[in-house]
């Protein structure tokens, strides 16, 4: 190739940079301004006409573009979830704004919606029931409820008996671990883990919202790491604590 050629190939591809630059890209601020004012309670008229435009008038950039978007109103949001377009959904579940009831739309999309921070905890609970969620991740979610730590619990002291090749073994420490280490735990779900693993044990014992009954079992534990943990805890009674110092050393008393 010639250095003449060269160079009207890379004019041309310069060219061609500029022009695709220049192509019109959705206006996101003016259509956000549009969305916002028709929210508006004044005008309930203009906001009801202005829903019906969202999947039968808008372009599928225009509604990816728009659920991509933080400041979208959520009624928009939840409206988006109801897209047939998988680049639509895509971007709506990565919205961190994304507000609760689409979430909810979103559950059989294949979006896994469940991961969300904003997910509730019934669609959370319903993902792990239905083997959509390992227990050690859903262990961990923001807006996991009582029912479903109890319900993770219960199924990793389950897990834990299995015998297998250390698979179970393994996920049941985890989700053990990362219930363990809630400071929402819930106190029945404690009750549970009192008789788990070692190291579920020690952090339960130094928890800082473990009840009276959980620290009683735990100060007797005949692991003297765990018992030391439960009698440094601040929630131990104080009978509870001058009986085990008095075990301990029989001439104190």
């Amino acid at each position: 190739m010639t250095r003449n050629a060269a160079s009207q190939g890379a004019n041309q591809y310069t060219r061609n940079r500029l022009r695709r630059a220049a192509r019109p890209v959705p206006a996101v601020p003016d259509l956000t301004a549009q969305i916002v004012m028709a929210q508006s309670p004044t005008d309930s008229v203009a906001r009801e006409s202005f829903r019906v435009p969202i999947l039968s008038l808008w372009s599928v950039v225009e509604r990816a573009t728009l659920a991509a978007v933080p400041t979208t109103p959520a009624a928009v949001l939840v409206d988006l979830a109801d897209s047939p377009e998988t680049e639509v959904l895509r971007e709506l579940v990565g919205n961190p704004r994304c507000p609760p009831e689409a979430l909810r739309r979103l559950r059989d999309t294949g979006m896994m919606s469940w991961r969300h921070g904003n997910a509730p905890a019934d669609l959370v609970s319903w993902a792990v029931r239905h083997g959509q969620y390992t227990p050690e991740a859903a262990a961990q979610h923001p807006n996991l409820d009582s029912e479903g730590m109890l319900w993770l619990a219960q199924g990793a002291i389950k897990r834990r008996s299995m015998p297998d090749d250390g698979s179970s073994y393994d996920s049941a420490y985890w989700t053990e671990f990362h219930l363990a280490s809630r400071l929402d735990l819930s106190e029945q779900t404690m009750r549970l883990l009192a008789s788990s693993g070692n190291y579920c044990r020690s952090i339960l014992a130094a928890h800082r919202f473990a009840p009276p009954d959980v620290l009683d079992v735990l100060v007797r534990d005949s692991d003297p790491m765990i018992s030391q943990a439960a009698i440094k805890n601040p929630n131990l009674p104080r009978y509870l604590r001058a009986m085990v110092q008095l075990a301990q050393d029989p001439g104190s008393g």
